[in-house]
C-alpha cells in the first residue's frame, strides 16, 4: 500500500522567489562637491545648547521671582526692589540669549552662503 515517495512528488512549502535585481543604484555624492566642514554643525548644536541653557535659566528665574513673591505676601516683608531687579535682570538675559543665538545662526548661514557662492563661480 505504501508506495515509494518520488522527488516529484515533494512540494516546497514556500516557493522560492525569483531574484529581483536593484533597479536603482545607490546616489554617490558628486566628485567635485565638496563636504560641510565639521564647524558649521558644531556652531548650530552651540547655538541650540546656547537657547536651552538660556531657557532653563530664565524657567529658574521665574520660579525665584515667583518664590519671592509668595515670601513677600506671607510675611510681609517688602521685597519690590529685590523683585523689580530680578524681573529686569531675567528680561535682559532672556534678550541676550536671543541675540547670541541669533549671531550664531546667522554666522553659520552667512558662511553656507559665501560658500555657496564661492562653489558657484567655479
Amino acid at each position: 500500500m505504501a508506495g515509494k515517495i518520488e522527488d516529484s512528488d515533494l512540494v516546497e512549502p514556500f516557493p522560492r522567489q525569483p531574484r529581483r535585481r536593484k533597479l536603482v543604484r545607490p546616489i554617490e555624492p558628486e566628485e567635485d562637491e565638496e563636504r560641510e566642514p565639521w564647524y558649521y554643525g558644531f556652531l548650530s548644536f552651540c547655538a541650540g545648547m546656547t537657547m536651552a541653557v538660556g531657557l532653563l535659566t530664565f524657567v529658574i528665574g521665574i520660579v525665584f521671582v515667583a518664590s519671592l513673591i509668595r515670601m513677600q505676601q506671607e510675611n510681609e516683608v517688602q521685597l519690590q526692589g529685590v523683585i523689580g531687579l530680578s524681573i529686569c535682570g531675567l528680561l535682559g538675559e532672556l534678550l541676550v540669549t536671543m541675540f547670541l543665538t541669533a549671531l550664531l545662526l546667522l554666522a553659520v548661514d552667512g558662511a553656507r552662503s559665501l560658500r555657496e557662492m564661492r562653489s558657484g563661480q567655479r
